[in-house]
Order: structure tokens, then C-alpha cells, then sequence
């Protein structure tokens, strides 16, 4: 082919290729929805993991208020004052007409019995409310009743809404997590102990001196209803972050539209790289040498599949991960608001490279090959690859430690792979020489 039409060709496969990535660009862009929805999940892992973090720590505060109040000397009484007077009419006025009405009935006629002594029981039980009443007036409000039953259902409660944020080994490696222990533990001893000051109180014979020595002491009961408030308002949000999709900030008129744009074009290009690199083969693959349109053949397909591994890597851990440690490092004193467009421009950034950078091992290998670089030139250069993965992990990261250190440990995990490799090639080689 004359140099005319070796440009000819290239038109023709350029322009190939641009109408594949146009058509894959317009189909992705009548589908921008849910390719918009699979792109924000890791930011919505982020700021729910980050929230939710947040209210557990205010849980583990709330339980360990409830862990001090537990070790004060409190008129504990107070909290099952409706049992108590229960238990006093029962025993002093309620066994006495009892009594009464076994006496008194017999002598009734036999038709008239059931009636008489219903009315006597009956009247036994509004003078023992009434003297009840008289001697010790209520002092736990409707709202603040049954205390101790509450907190043993908003501990299962608790418990049920927080199994769904316990962190992975990674997690509690990185400090991404709370330990959930340290909440159910402090709090279950709390409900263990309300159970035995129950159990200890209610086997006492209770008398009027008791009954008035809970009204000048009821103060154990608001503080434990405070306690058990905020509790529940720290359970309710947890709930809520659990249900509710995280929100997302548009700052103007046009951002998401071109957002929008942006994520179909990338998905685009993804899905459209097959056929636009077998455009780019048609042209290329006539000009190699058998040997070396060997290696290509050889080499792409590991090349493609290095390229997603690293996508997916980005995806499903550096991307969350990291967002996550940024996330939760302002959740404790601020709102979390961000931006769509700075969060798609940060998330196609992070995956795009990582994918590259997982096309680590084949460079390496493609250099052995020509024999530019030996296996122990790469491990003689391995504490400079080392230095140039840390740069360049801050520079193309957010500017924290763990999300360069997610993006320079694979750079160097996989240059460990392409020194081994070429290694295992040099073995092989010496044996066959042998």
C-alpha cells in the first residue's frame, strides 16, 4: 500500500471507530438512569457507612451514660412505682376484702352470691386505688411507664438495625468501623441489672413508709427516660439511613445533564472498546510480523482482563473505601453535602486508572520480552517503583493516607507479580538451554 493509502485506510478505520463509540455513546445515553444509579453506589456505601457511623458512636455515648447512672446509689424504686402500689393494694386491702367476701357471701342467699360478692371484690379495688393514690400520688408519667421493658425491646431493636453496619476485618483494620460489642455489651448489663433491682424490689413486702419514700425520690426516672430517648432517636436514624438513599447535590442548571453526558460517554467507551479496538487491529495487525501479531493476540486478551480486574477493584473497594474514610473524617461535627459533578469526575478518575494501572504486569513482561529490561534490573529498581507509586498515588488520589495507600499497594503488589513472572520465564528458558 502506497503512503495515499495507508491514510485512506486509517480514515476509514478512525471513522469506524467513531461510529461505533457514537452509536454505544446514544444507547447508554437513553439508558443514563440506571448507569447513573450503579455509578453512585459507592457513594452511597460512603456516606450511609460514614451516618451511620456517626449514630453509632452516639449510641456507644448514650450507653455509657447508662453504664454511670447504673453505678450511682438512686432510689432504683422509682422506676416500677405502678407495680409496687399494685403489690401494696393487693397485699393490705385487697387480701382484706378478699377475706371479707369469703365471710360475708355465705350468709347471702344463694341466688344473690355471685352479685354480692363481685360488688365486694369491686369495692375493695376502688378503695385500694384511692388509698393508693392518697399515700403515694403517681410519680411516673404515662410517657415514662414500663421503662425497663422498652429498653430490653430497643436493645433487639438496636441490635437487628446495627448487624447490617458491622464492619469486615478490613474495616476494623483501617479504624472504618465501630465495634458493635462495646454497645450491646455495656447496655445488655444494663438491662440485667434492671431485671435484678426488679426481681429484688418486687420480693420485698412493700408498706406506706416505702410507698413515700418513692415520691421524694423519683429523679432515677427521668434520667433513665432521657437515656432511653436518645437511644431511640439514634435507632430511628440508623433505620432511616438503612431505608433512604443518601442525596446528592446539583449547584447548577446544567451539571446534571452533563453529568449525565459524561457517565454515558464513559460507558460508552467501555462498551464500545472491543469493536473499536479491533478497528484499530484491522489497521495495525497488517503491518506486524507474524511473531509479533503473536504476541498482540497473546497479550490483549490478558490486557483486557487486567483492565477490568483493576475497574472493579476501584469499584467495589478503593472507590468506597476511600470515600468512606473521607466521609466519616467530617460526619461527627458537619453535614455531609457533595457534589454530583465532583463525585463522578472523582469515581471515573479513580477506576479509569486503577484499570491501567493493573496493565502493570504485561508493560513489565512486553520490556522482558525485548529484552530492554531484566528480572533483576526491575527488582534492583524495586524501592524507586516504590517511591514513584507513592508520588504518583498522591497525585492522582484525595490527599489522605489510605486512599493512596489503596492506590500505590496494588501498583506495587502487581509489580511483585511482573518480577516473578519474568523470573518464571528466565527458569523456563534455562531449562530448555539446558
Amino acid at each position: 500500500m502506497t503512503f495515499g493509502e495507508h491514510l485512506d485506510e486509517l480514515r476509514r478505520r478512525v471513522i469506524a471507530a467513531l461510529v461505533w463509540l457514537v452509536g454505544a455513546t446514544i444507547v447508554c445515553f437513553t439508558f443514563h438512569d440506571p448507569l447513573l444509579e450503579v455509578s453512585m453506589r459507592p457513594h452511597r456505601y460512603a456516606v450511609r457507612s460514614a451516618m451511620s457511623k456517626r449514630h453509632l458512636v452516639n449510641v456507644e455515648r448514650t450507653v455509657s451514660q447508662l453504664g454511670a447512672v447504673m453505678g450511682e446509689a438512686a432510689n432504683w424504686e422509682a422506676l416500677f412505682a405502678d407495680e409496687i402500689r399494685e403489690q401494696w393494694a393487693d397485699v393490705h386491702v385487697g387480701a382484706l376484702f378478699d377475706r371479707f367476701a369469703g365471710e360475708v357471701t355465705p350468709l347471702a342467699p344463694e341466688e344473690s352470691r355471685p352479685r354480692i360478692e363481685a360488688a365486694i371484690l369491686q369495692l375493695g379495688s376502688d378503695l385500694a386505688d384511692s388509698l393508693t393514690t392518697l399515700v403515694s400520688p403517681e410519680t411516673v408519667p404515662a410517657e415514662f411507664r414500663g421503662l425497663p421493658e422498652r429498653l430490653v425491646k430497643l436493645t433487639g431493636r438496636l441490635r437487628d438495625v446495627a448487624s447490617a453496619y458491622e464492619p469486615t476485618k478490613f474495616q476494623e483494620l483501617l479504624g472504618l468501623g465501630v465495634d458493635l460489642e462495646k454497645i450491646f455489651g455495656p447496655l445488655e448489663e444494663f438491662n440485667r441489672f434492671l431485671a435484678e433491682r426488679h426481681r429484688a424490689i418486687m420480693e420485698t413486702p412493700p408498706d406506706i413508709a416505702r410507698l413515700r419514700a418513692i415520691v421524694a425520690d423519683a429523679g432515677i426516672v427521668a434520667r433513665v427516660s432521657r437515656l432511653h430517648d436518645e437511644l431511640l432517636s439514634s435507632v430511628e436514624e440508623l433505620e432511616r439511613n438503612q431505608r433512604e438513599k443518601p442525596e446528592i447535590t446539583v449547584i447548577k442548571y446544567t451539571e446534571a445533564f452533563m453529568t449525565s453526558f459524561k457517565v454515558a460517554l464513559i460507558f460508552g467507551i467501555l462498551f464500545a472498546l472491543p469493536l473499536i479496538l479491533y478497528e484499530m487491529w484491522k489497521f495495525i495487525g497488517a503491518g506486524l510480523y507474524e511473531h509479533e501479531q503473536r504476541y498482540v493476540l497473546i497479550f490483549f486478551p490478558f490486557s483486557i482482563a487486567l483492565f477490568v480486574c483493576g475497574v472493579l477493584f476501584g469499584f467495589y473497594w478503593m472507590v468506597p473505601i476511600g470515600l468512606q474514610f473521607l466521609a466519616g473524617w467530617g460526619a461527627g461535627f458537619a453535614n455531609l453535602s457533595f457534589t454530583l459533578e465532583s463525585y463522578i469526575n472523582l469515581f471515573f478518575t479513580l477506576t479509569i486508572i486503577l484499570g491501567l494501572v493493573f496493565q502493570t504486569p504485561l508493560v513489565m513482561l512486553f520490556l522482558f520480552k525485548i529484552e530492554l529490561v531484566s528480572s533483576e534490573g526491575f527488582a534492583r529498581a524495586r524501592k524507586y517503583t516504590l517511591l514513584g507509586a507513592v508520588i504518583f498515588s498522591t497525585l492522582v488520589t484525595p490527599p489522605d493516607p489510605l486512599s493512596w495507600s489503596l492506590m500505590a499497594g496494588p501498583i506495587m503488589v502487581l509489580y511483585e507479580a511482573g518480577i516473578r513472572l519474568c523470573r518464571m520465564i528466565e527458569r523456563r528458558r534455562s531449562k530448555a538451554a539446558a
